[in-house]
């Protein structure tokens, strides 16, 4: 029997988070802001998780440069990876 749609989703999602390539967030934002990575995905040909995911990189590393070294352990020791 073929797997209904919600059943494919939820295959893809268990494969990725249990191979490491990703976490899963869940988040509401404005219409303004959802429209906006979504203007900015379309402009770049591009996904909105690859949007967002360079816009998060790209605040984390200008924060960081501005950062002496037991600040940026401080920062990058206070959230952990693993929940």
């Amino acid at each position: 029997m073929a797997k209904t749609t919600s059943e494919r989703q939820a295959a893809y999602r268990t494969r990725h988070l249990k191979e490491g390539k990703g976490e899963r967030i869940s988040v509401v934002v404005s219409l303004s802001a959802a429209m906006a990575l979504r203007r900015l995905a379309a402009h770049a040909g591009t996904s909105q998780r690859n949007i967002l995911e360079n816009l998060l990189t790209e605040a984390q590393s200008k924060v960081t440069r501005e950062m002496n070294g037991d600040e940026q352990t401080n920062y990058y020791d206070a959230i952990s990876i693993a929940p």
